[in-house]
């Protein structure tokens, strides 16, 4: 069954890479990888990435589940991200149907997680944006900082959030209020994820003969923002990532051919190559218990 949807998800990787290619027009045959060992160290911060992550999962899980079975929620949520959206994947895409004790838990990590996530990108989108447009005007300034509280605020005293919202659909959240320090140290590795995923997008973009300066970095600060507000429902946003990493970079006379092929890589990276390794964890732990 695995083995299947692996073969089904480098199928559907395949034909959007095509359609992507195809659509944009873009004349990619010109490009050439001109720093391949820039590119080598991109590929060699997979790892990490995932890595972090599953840190991020573990400080906001703070539960007695067991390794293995924090392992098998672990991947199974990579697995259901590809097909949906990240929050959903994080929360329900998580959760077990055998240990439902835990799902309050697990339910509590993945909003959590998501929330510190998205409160790193949208402050640095704001940078971002600050730099760009020399945006100094008060009025922008203080509303910026305004949202940015805000999110500090509901990320602060999340469980409040989340108790309120559950009663009003009919769920009883269960989890107890995680610790104000691991809070901080998951905004802390979510800090570290967001550069991680910056420099890949970076050595990638230099590695296909880009300068990199400031400039580059504000943009993909920004687009980062915007491609975390957009919607998506599959395969991880690769047409929603692509297409507002081309119109923003292209807007700021930045080369759209690079930026396609580098965002397209960055997909590869950090979100194909870790369900790929998901499965295979998941279809091994499998056989184990079934033999």
């Amino acid at each position: 069954m695995l083995g299947l949807l692996a073969r089904f998800l480098l199928l559907g990787t395949l034909f959007f890479v095509l359609y992507q290619v195809q659509l944009k027009g873009l004349p990619l045959m010109n490009l050439r990888v001109t720093k391949p060992l820039v590119l080598i160290g991109a590929i060699g911060a997979i790892p990490l990435n995932l890595w972090l992550d599953w840190k991020r999962f573990q400080i906001s899980l703070d539960s007695d589940l067991g390794r293995v079975e924090q392992g098998k929620a672990f991947f199974q949520g990579l697995i259901v991200g590809f097909f949906t959206p990240q929050i959903v994947a994080y929360t329900l895409g998580r959760m077990s149907f055998k240990n439902t004790a835990q799902n309050g838990s697990i339910v509590r990590s993945g909003a959590l997680a998501g929330m510190a996530q998205f409160l790193i990108t949208v402050g640095f989108a704001g940078f971002g944006a600050l730099y760009l447009e020399s945006l100094s005007s008060p009025v922008y300034l203080m509303g910026w900082m305004a949202v940015i509280f805000v999110l500090i605020v509901v990320y602060r005293n999340a469980e409040t959030f989340f108790n309120r919202i559950a009663q009003w659909v009919g769920f009883t959240f269960s989890a107890r209020p995680l610790p104000q320090k691991q809070k901080m140290s998951l905004l802390f590795y979510s800090f570290l994820r967001y550069g991680v995923f910056s420099f890949q997008f970076h050595m990638i973009n230099a590695s296909l003969g880009a300068a990199l300066d400031l400039k580059v970095l504000a943009v993909l600060m920004l687009s980062y923002g915007l491609i975390t507000l957009a919607p998506s429902l599959l395969f991880g946003k690769i047409i929603v990532r692509e297409s507002i990493a081309v119109a923003v970079f292209a807007y700021y006379g930045l080369s759209k051919e690079t930026v396609f092929v580098t965002a397209l890589l960055t997909w590869l990276m950090n979100v194909v190559i870790p369900v790929l390794y998901a499965i295979l964890i998941l279809n091994k732990r499998w056989k184990t218990y079934s033999s």
